[in-house]
């Protein structure tokens, strides 16, 4: 079995198993990507993505060309990250701006707009990540 490493799954084995196809659609948008390729061409068993395949309701019409096994947790991404130099104050009002969003004119307005598209509902400080985040 060859692997590869990044994150999702799309098991082609186990698709073609329950008789189902990936469709045209979904391997149009996926099939770009040299692993989705090299399982759609049964080089690999199984081939690893990120996508937010799914996760909106644009993309209902896709998801009727597909049937959906199986889905992973919430992944925490989207890292903000600035510059390791920038100034110390700057840096704390911009962590401060984006932590409490929602406290700020027209924050609430903001996370409503990305939690549509994402399951956005703010963002969280990275030492809470870190605590949080067992290790590997």
């Amino acid at each position: 079995m060859k692997k590869c490493n990044l994150l999702g799954l799309v098991p082609l084995h186990l698709i073609t198993c329950a008789g189902k196809s990936i469709g045209k659609q979904f391997a149009g948008r996926l099939g770009k990507t040299p692993f989705i390729t090299g399982a759609f061409s049964g080089e690999y068993d199984a081939a690893a993505i990120y996508d937010s395949f799914g996760n909106s309701a644009s993309d209902s019409p896709s998801l009727s060309n597909v049937t959906v096994l199986a889905r992973t947790d919430w992944i925490l991404n989207d890292p903000l990250v600035v510059r390791k130099d920038m100034d110390p104050k700057f840096k704390a009002n911009l962590k401060n701006l984006l932590i409490n969003m929602a406290d700020f004119e027209g924050g609430k307005e903001v996370i409503e707009a990305f939690s549509r598209q994402r399951k956005f509902s703010g963002f969280t400080p990275e030492e809470k990540v870190q605590k949080a985040t067992p290790p590997q």
